[in-house]
């Protein structure tokens, strides 16, 4: 697993919100996971990474992030310290010599959201780079949820 301060945004999984939410089936009762299409996101490596993110309670942690020089609110979920993931985050909007920007396994739609270019057929309001324990959202109301959902736990 990597820490916050080396995350590198590359196994970024998209959720959506539901709508109502069923406080009694846990996280899944308050996201969907999008179908991410690679083997990375399978076998196992949710409930890994959710058993991860519920060894500490998990907090909302608001901070400005400079992405295409503009600054964002980008409101972080993790573990207590999660904002420290600004400075990796802000590295993945710009992009590397081998990755452009925001570019993971997978497509995110995190910059078409925040900048307010997104497709219609885009729901995704929260994310979760599954292997830093690092999630985020761009809305206070959906990160307060993303927050109660990794609190939470199936009623048997």
């Amino acid at each position: 697993m990597r820490t916050i301060d080396t995350a590198t945004f590359y196994l970024v999984q998209r959720l959506e919100s539901r709508n109502p939410i069923d406080n009694t089936r846990g996280f899944d009762g308050y996201f969907t996971l999008d179908y991410m299409g690679s083997s990375e996101f399978e076998w196992g490596a949710i409930p890994k990474a959710l058993k991860e993110m519920r060894e500490c309670p998990a907090v909302v942690e608001p901070a400005r992030v400079r992405i295409a020089g503009a600054q964002h609110d980008v409101y972080f979920v993790g573990h207590e310290g999660v904002r420290g993931a600004v400075g990796p985050m802000e590295e993945w909007a710009a992009g590397t010599e081998y990755r452009g920007p925001f570019r993971g396994k997978e497509w995110t739609h995190f910059d078409e959201v925040l900048m307010g270019t997104a497709r219609e057929f885009v729901r995704t309001d929260a994310w979760w780079d599954i292997e830093s324990n690092i999630a985020w959202a761009v809305s206070l109301t959906v990160a307060d949820r993303l927050a109660k959902a990794f609190n939470s736990r199936p009623r048997t």
